[in-house]
């Protein structure tokens, strides 16, 4: 007991040594251990185990594809985009081809948004013309991330076409970040907060605080006295303490320019 008690207190006060631990645990660990310590990695971005997230990005043992490999590949994914090292773009891409796995689909695409690759622009198409509906949301929302104009005519006509509020949301946000006719969509996100649909108050608030749309302060606040989901008040007041940190940062640097400019 108290060896483990010990190896828990190195790891907190030690990050290295649990980065260690961790790739030790995806070379030679259980299935489950190795897809632990990727999301580990991940997040710690070490590119150190690169060549092993490719490895396990089209882990499929003895032809069987069951839970354990496919959560296993879609570790992999998620630390090849964390990582944000050029070379994983063209194995995220290649994988993309073959990949059946809906969820591992999903998370090669939240990757792909970290990369430039001009090939990513053409995924991005095809999930958003996926059956899945989950991939089609990941697609329009890493669309926001990918930045590429050219996307913009495709997140119009989506938005014009769907029928889906949630799917709509996410086009608005994606074209409030590519700048396409960013006040209109905006306004759409802000009065999607008096929606009746609790799933789309949600997404309304989380995507305008991620677009540091600062305007919709009053929108949220109004929102949050009369929310009555608990999930839904507490993201609304998550963007509100967003919103607000960010209006108080710009206020600071402003004032901070100014003095440089007195002072010189």
């Amino acid at each position: 007991m108290r060896t483990v008690m010990a190896l828990i207190v190195l790891i907190m006060i030690n990050p290295l040594f649990a980065e260690s631990l961790m790739f030790k645990r995806l070379k030679t660990g259980t299935i489950e251990q190795k897809t632990e310590a990727m999301y580990h990695l991940g997040y710690a971005r070490n590119r150190k185990a690169f060549w092993l997230y490719v490895k396990y990005l089209s882990f499929t043992p003895l032809g069987v594809d069951g839970l354990p490999a496919i959560q296993c590949r879609e570790a992999a994914a998620d630390a090849l985009g964390r990582i944000r090292d050029p070379r994983a773009a063209k194995y995220l891409l290649e994988r993309w081809k073959i990949e059946k796995q809906p969820s591992v689909r999903r998370k090669i695409i939240h990757s792909l948004r970290n990369y430039q690759d001009e090939e990513i622009a053409d995924v991005i198409r095809a999930g958003m013309k996926d059956e899945d509906e989950r991939i089609v949301f990941e697609s329009i929302v890493s669309s926001a991330y990918y930045k590429n104009d050219a996307l913009s005519a495709d997140l119009k006509s989506y938005f014009d076409s769907t029928e889906s509020t949630t799917l709509k949301l996410a086009c608005a946000f994606a074209q409030v970040m590519l700048n396409s006719n960013a006040d209109d969509n905006a306004l759409f996100l802000r009065k999607s907060l008096t929606n009746n649909d609790p799933e789309v108050r949600y997404w309304s608030a989380f995507f305008l605080a991620e677009a540091d749309r600062v305007e919709a302060i009053r929108d949220i606040e109004r929102a949050l006295e009369i929310e009555y989901r608990y999930y839904v008040a507490r993201e609304l007041d998550m963007a509100l303490t967003r919103l607000r940190f960010s209006v108080k940062a710009k206020r600071q640097l402003r004032e901070y320019n100014e003095y440089e400019r007195i002072i010189k």
